[in-house]
């Protein structure tokens, strides 16, 4: 720092100040340049939703295709009732595709169903010879 005023100090000093600012930008630089590299993983992150099944095995009280079936297990008292929609697959044990009229009242089968779409059968396994 000078004592007495010159155009000698007054250029030191804005020299100084130019480079406390060039500091600065730098510093900024730096930090945006590192909040960058650890949010870019999230923006190119894909996401992935897991699904659990659940199944339901019994026997079938009411069959209405495509639109209900009622199943009785040997553990629940109260029949459970699941909607048949048009995205519904109905299989035999051997996991190949059936027409869906051979499943009656009185057949053996289990039923599956996404999480989170509880009483939403997604495939209907008729399980008998």
């Amino acid at each position: 720092m000078c004592l007495e005023p010159s155009a000698e100090c007054a250029s030191r000093e804005a020299s100084m100040e130019h480079q406390q600012l060039k500091k600065g930008v730098t510093v900024k630089k730096t930090i945006i340049a590192f909040a960058c590299a650890l949010v870019a993983p999230l923006a190119f992150a894909q996401t992935s939703r897991t699904t659990t099944e659940t199944t339901t095995q019994g026997t079938v009280t009411t069959y209405e295709p495509g639109k209900r079936i009622v199943v009785r297990t040997e553990r629940e008292s109260n029949p459970i009732s699941y909607v048949l929609g048009k995205t519904a697959h109905y299989v035999n044990k051997a996991g190949r595709k059936i027409d869906e009229h051979l499943i009656k009242p009185g057949s053996r089968v289990i039923v599956y169903t996404s999480r989170g779409e509880v009483h939403a059968a997604k495939r209907v396994v008729l399980d008998e010879d």
